[in-house]
């Protein structure tokens, strides 16, 4: 297995990096690339963090579960790309001003986990309608913007024809917001032109698999109808909708700092991946760092509830809460502590966490919350 100055040969450990960009200063943007190789022929599981650059417990994550021994009991191979946006990540550490800014790449200020493959595009690519990677007709969803790929969905194709060439399942590291509880997104699985219902069946039903094993509350992503025609062009997306591989979001608590209790439930979590995958020997292993889903139905995150008042938040609940349709979750008051109104839950279901803040205006949302989804997880798209 080589990517980039990574090589590892069975039963190997290899640490490198991958150029993805020239830089007009003459030098290149380089991916890091950790590839730990089992003795005998096995699956490929590709694990990716730190897109977001702020998010940095999977960037822990992704560098303490390929530990020295790791190579010697397995089966088959990781490949873990620790930063996957490096141009961010030299911007973590800016003062106020810029701690927003650490979702984007700053090459046009993109986010750069939207700009992967969609199947539909790589149908044209097949029919030969695109220009190739420099040429004219190449997609981009950005309006009054020339056809030609950016740098950034440059960056993303070339990663995306390494996953392509070997990944038998991808997991995407990410984390939410300050005192968020962790917990997996589980994308919804379309079929129509490129693949048949039951293949769209089999494939939830194999990330399903994956994401139990890796034992955070489970989510489901939002509708089919939500994402226009383009699909879901998230790495995971891409991966689930384009090569056809189980792939899923797994958000590990806030941004800013690794959470210790979180990075430990996400290398065990891993490492009961490959488990499940026959990647490694042995029954799965108690994640104890890990929480249990608060609630026994399927759940989709959203934000829940939205306060019609303006004012200052002062919550009830809190992550991990159980809240019904009609529950109090927080007050509005005014700046001198005068109380506005109480606002409640829309749904049954419970709290992913508290949005950053206290300062609200009229529709915010006040609240991420895993509502009750009854709601079929595949769907026809045409």
């Amino acid at each position: 297995m080589e990517i980039g100055t990574a090589r590892a040969d069975p039963g190997e450990i290899a640490r490198g990096y991958l150029e993805v960009a020239e830089l007009p200063t003459a030098i290149s943007e380089q991916v890091p690339v950790v590839i730990a190789r089992g003795e005998h022929d096995g699956p490929t599981l590709w694990v990716t963090a730190t897109q977001h650059s702020g998010e940095v417990t999977g960037l822990a994550v992704t560098l303490d579960v390929v530990s020295e021994d790791l190579a010697s009991d397995l089966r088959g191979t990781v490949v873990c790309l620790p930063a996957l946006n490096p141009s961010g990540l030299r911007r973590t550490n800016l003062t106020e001003e810029g701690r927003h800014s650490y979702r984007t790449s700053y090459y046009d200020n993109d986010n750069p986990n939207g700009y992967f493959p969609s199947a539909s595009e790589r149908e044209a690519d097949e029919d030969g309608e695109n220009g190739g990677d420099d040429g004219e007709g190449t997609s981009t969803d950005k309006p009054g913007i020339s056809s030609r790929p950016r740098v950034q969905e440059l960056i993303c194709r070339r990663i995306f024809e390494y996953i392509e060439d070997s990944a038998d399942a991808l997991i995407d590291i990410h984390t939410a917001q300050a005192g968020w509880m962790p917990f997996s997104i589980l994308g919804r699985v379309p079929y129509g032109t490129h693949r048949s219902e039951e293949d769209a069946r089999d494939l939830l039903d194999e990330q399903r698999r994956l994401a139990d094993a890796f034992g955070v509350p489970v989510t489901r992503g939002i509708g089919l109808e939500a994402l226009g025609p383009e699909g879901n062009r998230s790495i995971s997306g891409a991966s689930r909708d384009v090569l056809e591989i189980p792939a899923f979001v797994a958000e590990l608590g806030g941004h800013s700092f690794v959470e210790e209790e979180y990075r430990k439930a996400g290398v065990v979590g891993l490492r009961n991946v490959m488990r499940e995958m026959g990647m490694l020997p042995g029954d799965l292993e108690p994640n104890d760092a890990a929480p249990d889903s608060p609630v026994d139905f399927e759940v989709q995150h959203t934000p829940n509830p939205h306060t019609d008042t303006p004012g200052i938040a002062r919550y009830h609940v809190d992550a991990g809460d159980v809240v019904q349709e009609g529950d109090p979750v927080c007050d509005i008051v005014s700046p001198n502590g005068g109380f506005r109104t109480t606002i409640e839950s829309a749904h049954n279901g419970y709290i992913i966490g508290r949005y950053e803040g206290i300062a609200r205006y009229r529709n915010d949302a006040l609240c991420c919350t895993a509502i009750r989804d009854e709601s079929d997880v595949v769907g026809r798209v045409d």
